[in-house]
């Protein structure tokens, strides 16, 4: 049950058999994951996330969207280019609309360090890495 301080909303999903992803919105934040195996299998479901992802967080008037992205095995290059379009959409916005995207890595994972890095210096001004 909410207590009296939190906002709740609905979410967003996507699933296919090797890729999960979901997002809730609440107290004025996204929180958002992504997980399992983001290939060409994923590519649709991936791109249609994002895209409502941007649509929840401009409707809800968010501040920041923290994408947990530590369960995320392998992504490819096209799946990487749906990041990149997200980023881009946060950045084409008006800035009093815009929001941060904070990316929670796996240092484990040492894809993400290399690609989540090329992301954040794409657009230092929305994205930020921790691990």
């Amino acid at each position: 049950m909410n207590g009296p301080s939190e906002t709740r909303s609905g979410g967003v999903s996507a699933r296919t058999d090797d890729f999960s992803a979901a997002a809730t919105f609440l107290d004025g934040r996204i929180a958002a994951q992504v997980a399992g195996t983001a290939d060409l299998n994923a590519k649709k479901a991936l791109d249609d996330y994002l895209t409502e992802l941007h649509e929840m967080a401009m409707s809800n008037r968010v501040t920041e969207v923290v994408m947990d992205v530590r369960g995320l095995t392998f992504m490819n290059s096209s799946c990487l280019k749906g990041f990149v379009t997200w980023i881009c959409r946060v950045q084409g916005a008006p800035p009093q609309s815009r929001y941060r995207i904070t990316l929670q890595s796996s240092p484990l994972i040492h894809w993400q360090r290399r690609s989540l890095l090329a992301l954040s210096c794409l657009a230092a001004d929305v994205v930020t890495v921790r691990s």
